[in-house]
């Protein structure tokens, strides 16, 4: 699978108990449970990411909260910006 980044404006937000993803330049948000938000953290430490995922990883791709990078190099040095 391609190298995989975090959208550098991303938000994740509580709610209930589950999760609010926003991207706000984006113009995108999406309610997710758990599993999403450690998917993230994956892609947040450079892991492999397992074609199982691939259904959740083409969502958040078309939502723009993951983005590819170019020639493997990340677009920015980013945070789960996380309001826990």
């Amino acid at each position: 699978m391609e190298k995989l980044n975090i959208n550098p404006e991303l938000f994740v937000i509580p709610f209930n108990d589950n999760y609010i993803l926003y991207a706000p330049l984006e113009g995108s948000i999406l309610h997710v449970n758990s599993g999403a938000v450690r998917l993230l953290k994956r892609i947040k430490k450079g892991e492999e990411i397992d074609s199982a995922n691939e259904g959740l990883v083409g969502e958040l791709k078309d939502k723009k909260i993951i983005i590819e990078s170019l020639c493997g190099i990340p677009p920015t040095k980013n945070k789960i910006l996380s309001y826990d």
